[in-house]
């Protein structure tokens, strides 16, 4: 993995959850690389906390979600769709290293697209997974019109 983050979503203190406080007792999420196994084993972040006295426990794990077919007519629907919508607009397959909802559809979905349709300006880039996350209403017309036409596509 060339770059990840760990986020500390939980933090509780004598029991009770805080936003900060010294000391206590911190859950975190982090995504785990499909090349370094299923998130059962010690990571990278665990080997870390150890050498400053840390102690660290793997409250759930999961095995990463299967690749789109990038080949596949799921894909072709996802971004003729985006090209209709959005025209203009770049798009290109990447490898998300972050955990999606996607591995819990899988049992009924051969492909997961994993795709948000909405431009995020800075102000939402800065909040993202953070404190007062949100999306601008003015973003959302852009989502409607991409899942109208998309199920559209699919009648």
């Amino acid at each position: 993995m060339l770059r990840t983050t760990a986020a500390f979503t939980m933090l509780s203190r004598f029991g009770r959850l805080q936003r900060a406080a010294a000391g206590g007792k911190r859950v975190g999420q982090s995504p785990v690389h499909p090349a370094s196994g299923n998130g059962r084993e010690p990571c990278a972040y665990q080997k870390r906390a150890e050498k400053y006295g840390i102690e660290t426990e793997v409250l759930s794990a999961s095995d990463y979600s299967a690749p789109a077919d990038i080949h596949g007519e799921a894909w072709r629907r996802v971004t003729d769709t985006i090209a209709e919508v959005f025209p203009g607009l770049a798009w290109s397959p990447y490898v998300m290293t972050g955990a999606t909802d996607a591995k819990n559809y899988q049992a009924i979905c051969d492909n997961c697209i994993r795709f948000a349709p909405v431009i995020y300006g800075p102000e939402q880039m800065r909040g993202m997974h953070g404190v007062n996350e949100n999306i601008e209403t003015a973003c959302l017309p852009g989502a409607v019109d991409f899942y109208k036409a998309l199920i559209g596509k699919n009648r």
